[in-house]
């Protein structure tokens, strides 16, 4: 199996700007314990570049506050939000040669790009969502992320399905890898 498929789906596997985060050397010798999202994926449209924090689900559960079970929601939104923070930590670290016991190479898009300047974003993929579904979602996210979002100097977060995700280039559009 490709390291660009997850969810059921084929996630754009550029040369120089996709990053499989979650299989990388550096995550490996980090070890257990760790939560990250999938993929960094850099696009860049107009001549500005921007990095994609990508995680990518099959489903969600229904937001507490669009009347789904708060447990649940409290459960699914804390490890989304676990993985964007330790996502944009090892992405930092990365860029400015933290000393990791195996230091993963970026490449080379990703590697050349000038932090301060860079619009990052994490961006959650749902699959199968349907688009009146996904505003509560990508609401309770940033809720979650707003301190980061304020701090860090980030693009707002986003929640969209497989369609709305090829159309910004991150997922394929012809092919659909069979869900198990």
């Amino acid at each position: 199996m490709s390291d660009n498929i997850e969810s059921g789906m084929v996630f754009v596997r550029s040369r120089d700007g996709f990053f499989n985060v979650e299989k990388s050397a550096t995550m490996g010798s980090i070890g257990d314990g760790v939560k990250i999202c999938e993929f960094f994926s850099r696009i860049e449209r107009n001549g500005k570049p921007k990095l994609f924090l990508v995680e990518a689900k099959s489903s969600s559960p229904k937001p507490a506050s669009s009347g789904g079970k708060p447990d649940r929601w409290e459960d699914y939104s804390a490890g989304i939000y676990e993985k964007f923070i330790n996502a944009l930590l090892i992405y930092l670290g990365l860029k400015t040669g933290r000393k990791y016991a195996v230091r993963s190479e970026l490449p080379s898009a990703i590697a050349e790009d000038e932090l301060g300047s860079l619009a990052i974003l994490p961006c959650l993929v749902l699959r199968d969502h349907p688009v009146e579904a996904l505003p509560p979602v990508q609401d309770e996210l940033r809720m979650r992320l707003d301190h980061v979002v304020k701090s860090f100097r980030l693009e707002q977060p986003i929640a969209i399905n497989r369609d709305m995700a090829i159309s910004y280039g991150l997922v394929e559009q012809d092919r659909k890898e069979p869900v198990p």
